[in-house]
């Protein structure tokens, strides 16, 4: 006498039995209903990951509120994001840096340098990056020939300037 296993839940509602099918393949949904469901959270899963990262500058409770607002309201997602980073004291100066190496500007050597330099820190107030260049300054360090903190302010004000006009 052979008893019969229980029949397995589905992977997506778990409360409905999963049909019998015949053949090799065993079957994970009690219909396409469900199927669908799960690819469409898979994909918005994938969505989600790339999005993610730009959570990673806030505390675990502004990160929360971020991602119901992912998964409620991901057109409005965009523009609570732009408001949050306008808000913040520190600046992504550097990515900013990398459309500034152009020739003929006047900041282009000191963004070249800024750009190729790892430890350049990628967000931060015109103070820190000020205390940056300072310290690899002297002696010879990346920024020694660079005009320092005038030059620095200079493309600090340009960078706000671009930055109140998008």
């Amino acid at each position: 006498m052979m008893i019969d296993a229980p029949p397995a839940l589905c992977k997506h509602c778990h409360t409905n039995p999963v049909p019998q099918g015949r053949g090799p393949q065993r079957r994970e949904y009690c219909g396409d209903a469900c199927k669908q469901a799960a690819w469409r959270e898979r994909e918005a899963e994938k969505r989600y990951a790339t999005i993610r990262p730009r959570f990673a500058g806030y505390t675990p409770q502004t990160q929360a509120i971020l991602e119901g607002i992912m998964r409620t309201h991901e057109d409005v997602l965009e523009q609570v994001l732009a408001a949050l980073d306008a808000e913040r004291p520190d600046r992504p100066f550097k990515a900013w840096l990398r459309s500034q190496r152009g020739r003929g500007n006047p900041i282009a050597e000191f963004a070249v340098k800024a750009w190729a330099d790892p430890q350049f820190p990628e967000r931060g107030t015109e103070a820190s990056y000020r205390e940056y260049v300072k310290a690899h300054t002297l002696p010879y360090g990346i920024y020694s020939n660079f005009e320092g903190g005038p030059g620095l302010h200079n493309a600090w004000l340009n960078f706000a300037e671009g930055e109140k006009q998008s």
